[in-house]
């Protein structure tokens, strides 16, 4: 209370005190969006947080342990926890008013370029491609997660696949972030011949002190990595699970392709199997 002026016991939760600190303590006012459109693409591109078993088996093989083989390769088990990543983003530079359609013609390189604290900055709806190439190398952690029902399954879920994706609204500096891990990391950057087509129509939406009129919508397709897409490749965590070919032996209760209510062992076959057929 004495350094913030605030009393938190009208609070229901520290978020919401820490949101009032900011505001307080800033002394910004936050523009709020009068049109409708605008509010609708921000929101689309609002999708939550990952929450996901990347890899759900590993063995290690530690030479500090007392089953250690050294003929084999060494493997460790790491726990890692990264503190304050919800305060680490606050306090970035983050959109804050003047926003306006933006008709701007935009290649990679400009994105590149684009200061994370430029006091102009980007929300936009690309197209992003992802190159074969880099498949293996994001396997246990895809970039540019997105919203849609995964197999067999009717309700959506957040998912992080390998596909292409269409009409991704973004920050620019994801985008930026998306396009260094796909030049670095890809295998045949050299093989690139075009930078950004033009294949889908595609909206930017900027926050500046100008204001224009968006007189029509321009076209930007941006690439993840160097290469298109051309085969169908696995593209979700699900495809790089193996269904179990055979019954629980725990128990005489199941077969394969049937629910089994006697033990979990047979409960979780069922599910692998539901989601495979």
């Amino acid at each position: 209370m004495q350094t913030y002026k605030l009393d938190p016991c009208w609070y229901f939760t520290t978020p919401a005190l820490s949101w009032d600190a900011m505001l307080l303590h800033t002394k910004v006012a936050i523009e709020l969006f009068t049109d409708y459109d605008m509010l609708l693409f921000i929101e689309k591109g609002v999708r939550g947080g990952i929450s996901q078993c990347c890899n759900r088996y590993a063995i290690a093989n530690n030479r500090y342990m007392s089953n250690f083989n050294p003929d084999d390769e060494i493997k460790y088990l790491m726990y890692l926890d990264a503190n304050n990543l919800y305060g680490y983003a606050m306090s970035k530079y983050l959109p804050l008013k003047d926003f306006v359609w933006s008709d701007n013609d935009l290649t990679e390189q400009d994105i590149l370029n684009l200061s994370d604290e430029s006091d102009v900055g980007y929300i936009l709806e690309v197209d992003l491609e992802y190159p074969s190439d880099l498949h293996d190398k994001h396997s246990d952690f895809p970039l540019a997660p997105e919203n849609k029902p995964p197999p067999n399954c009717k309700e959506p879920r957040l998912l992080t696949t390998l596909e292409p994706k269409t009409k991704y609204i973004l920050h620019y500096s994801n985008l930026k972030l998306y396009l260094k891990l796909g030049e670095n990391n890809s295998t045949q950057q050299q093989e690139r011949t075009t930078q950004l087509g033009s294949r889908n129509e595609t909206t930017q939406l900027v926050s500046r002190n100008e204001t224009t009129q968006l007189n029509r919508r321009k076209q930007l397709n941006s690439s993840v990595g160097t290469k298109q897409l051309n085969s169908a490749l696995p593209s979700t965590a699900y495809n790089r699970l193996q269904p179990p070919a055979t019954a629980c032996t725990a128990c005489t209760a199941c077969t394969a392709c049937t629910a089994c209510t006697a033990c979990t062992a047979c409960n979780r076959l069922h599910r692998l199997h539901r989601l495979y057929s």
